[in-house]
């Protein structure tokens, strides 16, 4: 197949580049008990919304094997039994009540071995395959749906990057789907719907398409090497993906993130990293009351909308949070943490009519501010419709008329 070919995907894709600012934020957080400083490791959302880490390496080049979870601290977790052999670089995913580890970097070779933990039982156990399966490898991406799981490319024993595709089977066994056109060194990979998208060389994303059982190739952001990845969704309910981190076009640590619209191929440049940063790991962490307590956008907030006039449309303002851990900054392993927080927007009404009455949850103690837009297609927040509301009110009175609006976004963001 030619590399420049392009398959059809149910919706056609528009490929476009923006800079636009997003209603997110990225709070550096210094919780107890961190894991010690390392790059290469992995984080997984465990099923009750924790998240685990495992494995990595230190500045000195030691690797470790130990557990470490988060929902809100970190907390050490010793298993019952020995645990994998330590590595860096490897690849973890969760499937019912598993965490699976595979592949990386160990004290003298890669590897390709397979292990399960139980998180009930706390127990490790190495998984038995049988038939062909991929060779040893580190980098290499991974993403699991419903019971099979997916892994492609890497780097080799050799250094040359890979470019085969497999599927990890239910039973243990492999079967190989082919080779892409493009090798990834260390790819991201996120599935939306039917497609797999594959980030990690700057400038493409590459497409799988699971019905056509093909790959396609279009323009992407310009993100490298030790990036990492999550779905999210944007103000119009859209699937994204987010891409922060890692290494920009020229090799260099980025503190760059973008967002691609899965459906349209659009890219946009989100707010930045507080700092610089590749190799690091990123998670979902469920909501928790807890991380209102930083001074952040406010991750917590519903804002709901009472109307008067017609129109009235009312829908919860949504959240994704996420915890990043670690990675390499300035060319030194990292025990950095932050917490994202991405606030979607909350289409109120479709009359932008006065008299409109706000209401949202708030913390004690903080004082908001009241942003808003008109902007359908592209909600960027640059109307401040009212500063220095307390929290103790809980609710703002929009006295303001905007002429030609169908309609009007508002974000409540703490002062």
């Amino acid at each position: 197949m030619d590399k420049s070919s392009i398959f059809n995907i149910h919706l056609s894709l528009l490929v476009g580049f923006a800079l636009h600012t997003g209603a997110d934020d990225w709070t550096p957080i210094t919780p107890p008990d961190a894991p010690e400083a390392r790059h290469g490791h992995s984080m997984v959302t465990l099923p009750d919304g924790r998240v685990m880490l495992f494995g990595g390496e230190d500045v000195s080049g030691h690797l470790f094997n130990d557990l470490h979870t988060f929902d809100g601290a970190w907390n050490e977790v010793v298993p019952e039994n020995d645990p994998p052999p330590a590595r860096r670089d490897h690849q973890a995913w969760v499937r019912n009540q598993q965490m699976y580890v595979t592949g990386g970097f160990g004290e003298s070779n890669l590897l390709d071995d397979t292990w399960r933990y139980d998180i009930e039982n706390n127990e490790w156990r190495q998984v038995t395959h049988s038939g062909p399966r991929p060779s040893p490898r580190y980098n290499h991406g991974v993403v699991s749906a419903g019971n099979a799981t997916y892994i492609f490319g890497g780097t080799d024993e050799d250094g040359i990057p890979l470019a085969d595709f497999w599927k990890l089977n239910p039973d243990g066994s492999y079967t190989y789907m082919g080779d892409a056109s493009y090798s990834f060194a260390d790819p991201e990979l996120q599935i939306a719907g039917d497609i797999m998208c594959v980030f990690g060389r700057p400038g493409m994303v590459a497409m799988y398409h699971f019905i056509e059982q093909r790959w396609g190739y279009f323009q992407g952001p310009p993100v490298g090497s030790g990036s990492s990845t999550t779905l999210a969704e944007n103000a119009q309910g859209e699937p994204v993906i987010l891409l922060f981190g890692g290494q920009d076009g020229e090799g260099q640590e980025s503190a760059k993130v973008y967002e691609y619209n899965t459906a349209t191929g659009e890219v946009t440049q989100k707010d930045n990293l507080p700092f610089a940063v590749e190799n690091g790991a990123a998670a979902q962490v469920e909501a928790q009351e807890q991380f209102t307590q930083e001074p952040m956008t406010l991750a917590s907030a519903q804002l709901e909308s009472a109307l008067t006039g017609d129109g009235v449309g009312q829908t919860p303002l949504a959240e994704l949070q996420m915890v990043f851990f670690g990675g390499v900054t300035d060319g030194v392993p990292t025990t950095n943490t932050l917490l994202y927080s991405q606030l979607r927007f909350t289409d109120v009404s479709r009359s932008a009519s006065s008299g409109t009455v706000l209401t949202w949850q708030s913390v004690p103690g903080l004082s908001y501010r009241l942003e808003g837009t008109t902007n359908v297609t592209d909600p960027v927040f640059e109307k401040e419709v009212a500063t220095g509301i307390e929290a103790e009110s809980l609710s703002h009175t929009y006295t303001d008329s905007t002429e030609n609006a169908d309609r009007m976004f508002y974000r409540v963001v703490e002062e």
